[in-house]
This record gives structure tokens, sequence and C-alpha cells, in this order.
């Protein structure tokens, strides 16, 4: 399933492309799932995290990988075992148990003289299609004219409020323009106002980028350099906070780091629970590509992907009167029974979902098993869990392994649940793995461990107890997946009894909305031409069978949350004026006049409805509704005849139509009187 790696000439006379593989985080924000399991072979999509990751290198042309490893021997030893990766590069593993953190990581790979020449870093969490190797040839060419270069970062271009920017990884950066050499870096806490920068910089470099929109991708390329540097410096644990801040703030070293801004490429890792549902969601939603599931390139797996956003693998039965909705996996041999409906969820291989059951916003890993009439909502279940019927599994739960849920019990909301030894929670431990040292960890029970089940938590049947978090662990509602859709009818389309789609594609769908608007918020974060972000839209046009003015609707409302709703009112209508201009031939692709007759400028008046329902709900551009119509008649993107229509079926409409018809009158007056000058010169 692996497609063969790309081998630079280049490379192959200044020796093998190494990478260094972290498995470990050496943070607590998977517990209890990391106790009984590495986070690298969490599956994501239903394949280990890690073959993502190990993916990327492929096909950047490394070829030789060393994967840290510090626990979790076995589970890693049988990963790889099954794995063909030695075909095209050679993996060796770097077992450290005494291990406790990044630097520790990487003093040991000094100290073991594994590391030949300029190396790739990379988390074993990670998910990018990005050709690293051009990143590689960057760093190579600096360090020609400047020995002292010795790492350049990756970090991609995200909004600040984007899904996959958690709370863990808001930075704020400044870096010389011309030279891309980093000369800031700031971690903000949440609530943080403002950041603090040397004066300095400013004098010595006479332009900056300081940015707040840029996503730590966990990938670097580094010279040997730094592996000494960590030796030399004993106290440094973390790349992030002790490595760059003591090279940033450093007059003795004398080194220098640089930044790779990547914006069309892809890169997300799992850095929390959020996270790997935001990850999880843009495979699914091709933002990964080629590394979608029915390309069959990661993993073992053979997918098939049918409309609307639905991807199945062979030996999936599902019952007649089932119902998949958008964004949604269905492993192999998995059965679905009647009237079942799910959405935006993950279903591993060899899971049994009983009747009438609702599954939203969800990940089941393999063997998992759901009684009749459950309702799982924004929850993980990981291998062999059990959740009875009539039972319920609210948003934020995650349940870790061969936990039992009894017939008709209610699990709190993010409630975590698990069925390790209450040993296993203890706060004096570093992280996740720590406990995992032992290779006889997995036996603790059958050794006199006595492992005692809350019914309370489980119901009188079930098997499993709440797991509380330690001092250092993240058991926040923030560290959890927090499912919001729309009513289940909404969400759905029937199935036939091959599994293939059927129903009316003109119902309204809010995950395809979602999925539109999220594709051009994306598109213009990243710079995309208007015909890229074009082309995406007309993909899920024609995989949800919408018409032009559906995606006229969601393309509009959306490029105007691109606007800074913090400007004064005449700066934002001065912004959006910008705004109209610079997408205009993308709106007028999608906002059409219809062939003669009388719906000829239906699209349009919807757009404007869609308009009127945007400004309403966004406080900021509720006063500006008449400006923005202006502005995109204007543009020629709105027709006079389609304000005048829409300004007759408002008035009187309801409250929104009569204080935006209020808005528009003098627009309308002025647009009445042009037509009828023009009718008397007729």
């Amino acid at each position: 399933s692996l497609t063969a790696p790309f081998f630079f000439d280049a490379m192959a006379l200044a020796g093998p492309l190494q990478a260094v593989v972290l498995t470990d985080s050496f943070e607590k924000r998977f517990s209890p799932i990391s106790y009984e399991r590495p986070k690298a072979l969490f599956p994501v999509v239903t394949v280990p995290v890690l073959d993502y990751t190990l993916e990327c290198l492929a096909l950047s042309g490394v070829q030789e990988v060393l994967v840290f490893i510090r626990g979790h021997e076995s589970k890693f030893s049988a990963y790889f075992a099954s794995r063909k990766w030695n075909r095209y590069m050679k993996v060796q593993l770097v077992i450290a148990r005494q291990a406790q953190s990044t630097g520790d990581a990487l003093r040991e790979l000094d100290a073991r003289s594994l590391i030949s020449g300029d190396f790739i870093l990379i988390d074993g969490d990670v998910v990018s299609n990005l050709d690293i190797s051009r990143i590689v040839e960057e760093h190579k060419a600096r360090r020609v004219k400047d020995k002292n270069a010795i790492m350049t970062m990756v970090y991609k271009t995200v909004p600040s409020n984007h899904r996959c920017r958690t709370k863990n990884n808001n930075i704020v950066t400044a870096f010389d323009s011309k030279t891309s050499q980093l000369l800031h870096y700031e971690v903000m806490k949440p609530d943080a106002k403002h950041a603090v920068f040397d004066t300095e910089i400013f004098a010595e470099h006479e332009s900056l980028q300081i940015r707040y929109d840029l996503l730590d991708c966990h990938i670097a390329v580094c010279s040997p350099d730094v592996l000494m540097l960590f030796t030399d410096n004993f106290d440094w644990q973390s790349l992030q906070l002790d490595f760059i801040k003591g090279i940033l703030t450093s007059e003795i070293l004398g080194n220098t780091l640089f930044v790779s801004v990547i914006s069309r490429e892809y890169a997300g890792r799992l850095d929390n629970l959020a996270a790997y549902d935001a990850v999880s969601m843009d495979i699914l939603r091709r933002w990964t590509h080629p590394l979608v599931p029915e390309c069959n390139l990661v993993g073992e797996t053979n997918f098939l992907y049918s409309r609307p956003g639905i991807y199945k693998e062979d030996g999936v039965v599902l019952a007649q009167t089932c119902k998949l909705g958008v964004d949604t996996v269905i492993g192999s041999d998995t059965h679905i029974g009647d009237k079942t409906q799910i959405a935006r969820t993950v279903v591993g291989r060899n899971c049994r979902i009983g009747a009438n059951v609702t599954l939203e916003g969800s990940y089941l890993w393999d063997n998992v098993t759901v009684g009749d009439n459950v309702k799982i909502t924004g929850a993980v279940l990981c291998d062999g869990v059990n959740v009875m019927a009539n039972a319920v599994v609210p948003a934020g739960c995650v349940l870790s392994f061969n936990v039992v849920v009894g017939e008709g019990h209610k699990v709190e909301p993010y409630a975590r649940l698990t069925c390790t030894t209450a040993v296993q929670d203890d706060d004096d431990e570093d992280d996740d793995e720590a406990w995992a040292d032992d290779p006889d960890f997995e036996d603790d029970r059958a050794a006199g461990e006595v492992f005692q089940s809350e019914p309370s938590q489980v119901g009188p049947n079930g098997s499993g107890r709440k797991w509380t978090p330690g001092e250092f662990e993240d058991g926040s509602e923030q560290n959890s997946i927090v499912f919001k859709g729309g009513e289940p009818d909404e969400e759905y389309e029937e199935s036939d009894s091959d599994g293939t789609s059927v129903g009316d594609a003109d119902d309204e769908c809010p995950g395809t909305v979602r999925e539109m608007a999220e594709t051009v918020l994306r598109g213009v974060s990243a710079g995309h031409d208007i015909d890229n972000i074009a082309l995406e839209v007309n993909a899920i046009k024609f995989a949800h069978d919408l018409s032009f003015g559906d995606c006229g609707c969601v393309v509009l409302p959306a490029l105007l949350d691109t606007v800074d709703d913090s400007l004064p009112q005449r700066a934002l209508v001065a912004e959006i004026k910008k705004l109209i201009g610079k997408w205009k031939q993308l709106l007028l692709r999608f906002i059409k006049t219809n062939e003669k007759g009388p719906d000829q400028y239906f699209d349009q008046k919807l757009v404007i409805v869609a308009l009127e329902k945007h400004c309403w709900e966004t406080d900021v551009l509720r006063p500006v509704f008449h400006a923005i119509v202006h502005m995109l008649y204007d543009a020629d993107v709105l027709s006079e005849e389609a304000i005048l229509e829409w300004a007759d079926d408002a008035d009187g409409r309801d409250e929104m139509g009569d204080v935006f018809h209020k808005q528009c009158q003098r627009l309308v007056t002025w647009l009445q009187e042009a037509e009828s000058d023009d009718d008397s010169e007729g």
C-alpha cells in the first residue's frame, strides 16, 4: 500500500537522509488511553497515526529512520513486524526507558552517535503531505553560507481561531522578512492580551514579520549541533520552551534558527483530543490529499468513497433502513443495524452496531459493540468497548479499552472510564507511559492487583471505573471532543442494502455547509488562488448535488468572516469593499443569473437572504448590511432586478426583513428611479 519514495541524487552524494521520530510527547493529554497504547499507535481513520508520519518521510526521500521509544516496546515491535517500511527505508528502534523529556531523548541520540549529518526531527503523531526534502535543501543551502544556521522549523499558516490551533500551541513569532531568521518566539497563555518583544530586533533588522497566525508543525530540519547543544545544556528539556528560548537569548552561542512557512500543504498533529478530532475530519474532508482513505496509501486499507463523504471498506454489512451521513467511515467486517443513524463518525473494523442507534461526531475503534437504542455523541470508544442497549454516552466521554457500559445507563458528560487499576493514576508518574516501562505491566491484575469496577459510573452490569486526572494531567472539557450538530434528520441520507446513499439531494445538510465554509476560510488564510478555491467548492457542490445559489449562500458569508470585526465601522466597510473586489470572480462563479423566466434572479435573491441572516447574527455587520448589498451591486455580483425583488419580499416579512428593508430604502428608491428613467427613455 506504500508508494515508493522519491530519491534525490544530491542527497545520495551527501549520504543517506536521516529522520528522528519522537513517539513520546512526554505529556499527559490522552490519559487513560495512553496507559494501554502509545499515542503514536492511536488509530486515525482506522490506521495508526505513525503510518501517516512514516509515509510523509518516505515520500520525502528519507532513507534512514530512528524511531525513539521508551515504553510499550512489545506494541511497537508488533507494529513494525506487521509493516513493510524496511522495503523503502531503514527503520531502527531507539529505546531509552529513563528519558523523561524531549531533551533527554536528544541527549541519548547524541550519546549513541547515531546521527551522521543534517536530519529531520518530527513527532510521531504528525499527519502531513509536505515534501520535507524541499525544506532540507533550503537548510543545506543556508548552512553552506552560515554554519551557525543549525535548525529550520516548519510552521503552517492558520487563522488564530482555527480548530487545529489548541490552547497548547498559541504562539507569537517574529522573523526577518528577507532571510526568515527567527528572532522572537513566545508561547502565549490562553488569557494573554499582549506579547513582549526585545526592541533590539527592530533596530537590527529593517524588515520583520510578526505573526500570530502560525501553527508549529513539530517538523524541523536540524544539524548535528542541535544534539550537542542539548548535551552541553543538560537542563534543557523542551525544544520549544528551552532550546529555542536558549538560542534566541544567548549572545555566547552565536547560533541561528530559521523558519519555513507553508500554506498550501497540510500539517497537523494529535496535540490533544480536540486536535485528534480536527485532524481526523481534515483527512475525511481531503485536506491531506493524497493521504486520504480511498487512495489507500497509508496502512493496510481498502476503502472506497461514495457520496456524500462516506468511506467504506470490504465486508461492511448495512441494514437497508440505516442512514449514513457526511464524514463517515465504516471499517471492514462491521455490521450496522436497522434504523441506525451515523454522521461525522469513524467506526473501526469488526464492530457490531445494533438497531436504532445514533452515532454523531464520535470515534469507535476496533471490535466495539453497541446495543440497540444507544445514543453516542462526541465520544471516543477504544478497542473492545461494549455499550449495552438503551445506554447513553454523551459529549466529551472517553471509554478506554474493554470498558462495559451497562444496559440503560447514562454516562456522565466528559467522563473518562478505564479498566486499569487505580495505582496507575498516581500523580508521581511523570507522564502517560512511565509505568509502561515494565514489559510485564499488562499482567498487573493477574499478579494480584484488584480492579474495582464502579457501578455508579458504568451501571450495575458494567465494567470500568472513572479515571481521575493527576496533578499534571489534562482532563478538562477543553481537552475533549465536543460535537455540535443539527437535528438527526438534517444530517443523514438513507442507505440501501449495499450501503450506497439515496435520498433527497436538496435537503439541507449543516455538515456540508460547515465543510464548504471551512474550505473557503482555509483557502483564503492559506493564500490559495480563486481557481483552487472554486475547484474545492465545486467538488463539494457536485458531491452533494447543490445548486450554484446554495454555494453562493455559503461562500459570501464565509468570505465576510475573514474580515477583522474589531475595526471601526468606516474601516470595516472599506475592508469589505477591498474583500469584494479581491474575490469578485469567485463570487461570480456561484452567484449567477438563471435562464430567463420567473426564477431568473432566484439564486441571487437566495444569496441576499443568506446575507441577511449572516448580518443579523453578526453584530458588527448588522448596521452595514445595506452597504454590503450596494457594494455587491457596484461589483456586478448582484443585479438591480434581484435587489428590487428581494426588497418586495422583505418588506413586512418579519423583523429582520423590516430592519434591512429600511436600511436599504435609499438604495431601493435610487434603483427604482433609475429603472423608471430607463423605461421613459425607452
